[in-house]
């Protein structure tokens, strides 16, 4: 039908007059129809599948295979594919695109790293891309009718010589509330929840974890540190550099043989959400909820107050910091 009720009889007459110069045919597939436009064509159907088929509309495969993508089309024959991977697992292996081209470059969003990345051409000339995707991770590919040139994509090697990071910690508490707890070292690497005082168990913020750490021996161009388990994001500085920013679900990075010394300073500043301050309001039922034109209701309803409202005075305290445990590999 048309859209508004604004000249609706004229705008109902034009509608009848194109849909009246629409001749549909049959097809080889089902029940599907099709009528020429221009250099177009509409299709009607019931079946959605054999309506992508009749268009000629080439089905991503590595949608199979539990990777999500956009896709965009530019004038000179060139793709932008952005993919994200909700497999729910890291994968390693070659991905088909339906798109045909000369040339592949490759991004990573979250590190900056790009470069070719190693892709060829399977027998129906489509490209064929390897990628390395850690759980939700993403990418951006650029395709393109020319050849591409430039660095190799930075692949994460084999990963030998894997050492924990181990010793006494420095714990120091940034930045957040209801207090900043006082700085304490540990021995055992762990959350601040988990330490007894209800301080650390109600603040929501970001707190800093060092230690100083040794150069591995042996030959290396590259190293990777893996923090192991974070709740929830952190920064990562070697020797008060900054290195990576990191959201998870893993949190492991990549860093030069240059950036490391024979002795290095690591910390790691890590933010949790705001859940436990947001408890510690409620319990003492300080009003925080100020905003307007909403009463802020609760989806769930163990999450409602004695007033129909949201409430987390009920909730545990959530496990913040890090847990680790750290590791340093070389990179082979």
């Amino acid at each position: 039908d048309v859209p508004g009720y604004g000249q609706l009889d004229k705008d109902l007459s034009r509608f009848k007059k194109i849909l009246d110069q629409l001749i549909f045919s049959t097809t080889d597939w089902g029940d599907v129809r099709y009528a020429p436009v221009g250099k177009g064509k509409f299709f009607i159907g019931d079946d959605l599948q054999q309506l992508l088929t009749a268009a000629a509309t080439r089905k991503e495969t590595m949608t199979d295979k539990g990777l999500q993508f956009n896709r965009r089309k530019n004038a000179d024959g060139s793709n932008f594919y952005f993919i994200a991977n909700r497999s729910g697992k890291k994968m390693e292996e070659w991905i088909t695109l339906q798109t045909k081209a000369n040339g592949v470059s490759l991004y990573n969003p979250m590190t900056a790293q790009s470069g070719v990345p190693q892709f060829k051409k399977n027998a129906e000339g489509f490209i064929e891309v390897y990628l390395q995707l850690n759980t939700d991770e993403s990418y951006i590919i650029q395709t393109s009718n020319k050849i591409i040139t430039g660095a190799s994509y930075p692949y994460l090697k084999e990963k030998s010589a894997t050492t924990e990071i181990t010793g006494e910690w420095a714990l120091k508490f940034i930045e957040g509330g209801p207090s900043l707890p006082v700085a304490e070292p540990m021995n055992e690497l762990k959350p601040w929840t988990d330490l007894n005082e209800d301080a650390f168990k109600t603040f929501s913020g970001t707190a800093s974890y060092s230690i100083h750490f040794k150069k591995s021996a042996g030959a290396a161009t590259q190293y990777l540190i893996d923090l192991g388990k974070v709740y929830e994001s952190a920064e990562v500085f070697i020797n008060g550099k900054k290195m990576a920013t990191l959201i998870g679900p893993d949190y492991a990075f990549t860093i030069a043989e240059k950036e490391l010394k024979t002795d290095n300073l690591l910390e790691i500043k890590v933010s949790n959400s705001m859940a436990n301050r947001i408890i510690d309001l409620d319990k003492r039922k300080v009003i925080w909820k100020k905003f307007n034109n909403t009463n802020f209701p609760a989806r769930l309803a163990q999450n409602r107050g004695a007033d129909g409202l949201f409430d987390a005075s009920k909730w545990e305290p959530r496990t913040s910091g890090l847990k680790g445990p750290v590791t340093i590999s070389i990179i082979n």
